[in-house]
């Protein structure tokens, strides 16, 4: 769970799933690290907008984490976050 402090237009599921798509990077590195620290399988990664009394679930599917880990063990960054802030 993270919890964002971007202001929103409003708390609609497109909305909230634009926003969230823009944090995927950062909720993939947090799946990875989590995984690899304690062995277990992170399925999702919900983001918190208090802002607008709302969450918004990232599913972290097999291929997006294996991606994940590979592009981090390579030592690249994923790039800067995107949109409303």
């Amino acid at each position: 769970m993270d919890y964002k402090t971007d202001t929103l237009p409003d708390a609609s599921a497109a909305t909230l799933a634009a926003v969230t798509h823009g944090h995927s990077g950062q909720g993939l590195v947090y799946a990875a690290a989590v995984a690899q620290a304690t062995g277990l399988r992170v399925w999702e990664v919900v983001f918190v907008y208090p802002r607008v009394a709302a969450e918004h679930a990232l599913v972290i599917d097999d291929g997006a984490l294996a991606a994940a880990t590979a592009h981090l063990a390579s030592g690249a960054s994923f790039p800067a976050t995107t949109g409303p802030t």
